[in-house]
C-alpha cells in the first residue's frame, strides 16, 4: 500500500473554496449583520418545538404564517444537521490554527538559535560578514521589546456636575 501524500495548504484551499461555492445557501454575513442576527435571536428551541406543534394543529394558522409544520421541521432538522458541520470546522480551524502556532513558537526559538550562533561568530575578524547581519538583528530585536504605543484614544473625562442656581 502506497503511504498518502500530504496534503498541501493550497491544495486544502482548493478543496475549500470547491466546497464553497457548491452551497447556493452559502452566504457570508458582516460582523455587524451576525451582531444584529444573534441580538435578535430571544426564543428558546422549546418555544420554537411548541410553535411548530400550532402550525401542525391548525391549518389556518400554517396558511397564515405561509409555512407548513412539515418545512418548519426541515429548517430545524437542517440547523441541527449544519451544526454538526460547523462544529466540525470549528474543530479542523482550532487544529489548523494551532499548527500555525507551533510552527510560529518552533520559528522563534530557531531565530534565538541563529542570533545567538552569529552573534559569538561574529565576534572573529573571519566572520566579520555576520556583523551587519547581527546589527540588524540586534536593530529589530530592539524595536520588538520596544513598549508599543496605546491604539485606542484615550475616553473623554465624564462631564462636570452642573451647579443648580
Amino acid at each position: 500500500m502506497a503511504a498518502t501524500q500530504k496534503r498541501t495548504p493550497e491544495d486544502v484551499m482548493e478543496q475549500l473554496r470547491a466546497i464553497r461555492s457548491e452551497f447556493d445557501e452559502i452566504k457570508e454575513l458582516s460582523f455587524a449583520e451576525r451582531r444584529d442576527l444573534r441580538n435578535k435571536i430571544k426564543t428558546s428551541d422549546a418555544a420554537l418545538q411548541a410553535s411548530v406543534s400550532v402550525i401542525g394543529a391548525s391549518d389556518k394558522v400554517a396558511h397564515a404564517i405561509g409555512w407548513s409544520a412539515e418545512d418548519v421541521l426541515e429548517i430545524f432538522s437542517d440547523r441541527r444537521r449544519w451544526y454538526s458541520v460547523e462544529s466540525e470546522l470549528r474543530t479542523l480551524l482550532n487544529g489548523v490554527s494551532s499548527a500555525n502556532l507551533v510552527r510560529r513558537h518552533q520559528l522563534e526559538l530557531i531565530a534565538g538559535h541563529a542570533y545567538a550562533i552569529a552573534a559569538r561568530l561574529a565576534r572573529d575578524p573571519a566572520n566579520a560578514n555576520l556583523i551587519p547581519l547581527v546589527e540588524e538583528m540586534q536593530r529589530l530585536r530592539k524595536l520588538e521589546r520596544r513598549r508599543k504605543p496605546a491604539s485606542r484614544t484615550e475616553p473623554a473625562a465624564p462631564p462636570e456636575p452642573q451647579e443648580e442656581p
